[in-house]
């Protein structure tokens, strides 16, 4: 009985010593986890703002250049990141309801301080098929100094509206990809709002 009370003990310390060591590796690392995963995020933004890095230095030149602003939305944590030179604001785009045809497409887009022009987007994360990418650079170039139209319901339109298809807030659609090309644009303008809501919020807090 004396040898089990004594193995008894020792599975308890030892058990008690590897849940410590555990806790205390999350605690060490987690943010550096935390960074790992949003580095995609991270790198885009500074591409937006044509800050430059390189690998190494990827975290530290953001925390240098870049604001974290979080906010709260509907049960979710939702991030604006403000570049503190220009003013410019990114936020990540096909987080709510709208989507692609197929599935999800998330990205992000950077506006200037005034929420009314384009610097740049780009798709980091896409399911739609029979090629129709709109991670494209040729597809996404299009939207670069676009002026939104912000008294509208749709500051983006992606595809021939007006007779000519020449407004200002217009972009081609994907050849052959009416689904897609809508489901783009609608993905952008609910984050437009949701997002512009939480910026300017900011003021009645």
């Amino acid at each position: 009985m004396n040898q089990y009370i004594k193995l008894l003990i020792f599975i308890t310390i030892v058990a008690f010593f590897t849940s410590f060591a555990f806790i205390a590796m999350d605690l060490l690392f987690s943010e550096k986890i935390e960074q790992n995963q949003n580095k995609a995020y991270y790198t885009t933004v500074l591409d937006h703002n044509e800050i430059e890095y390189e690998d190494a230095t990827v975290f530290d030149i953001f925390d240098a250049s870049i604001n974290i602003n979080t906010f709260q939305y509907n049960g979710k944590e939702l991030v604006i990141y403000s570049d503190t030179n220009t003013g410019n604001v990114s936020f990540i785009f096909g987080l709510f309801d709208e989507s692609g045809v197929w599935g999800d497409i998330i990205g992000i887009v950077t506006l200037d301080a005034s929420f009314q022009t384009i610097v740049n987007i780009s798709v980091l994360q896409q399911e739609e098929q029979l090629g129709k990418d709109v991670s494209s650079r040729g597809f996404l170039d299009q939207f670069v100094g676009l002026q939104l139209d912000v008294n509208s319901l749709s500051p983006v339109i992606v595809g021939s509206i007006g007779d000519n298809g020449d407004l200002p807030n217009e972009v081609d659609q994907l050849a052959g990809a009416t689904g897609t090309s809508n489901g783009i644009q609608n993905i952008i303008n609910e984050s437009y709002f949701i997002y512009r809501d939480l910026w300017e919020s900011r003021s009645e807090s």
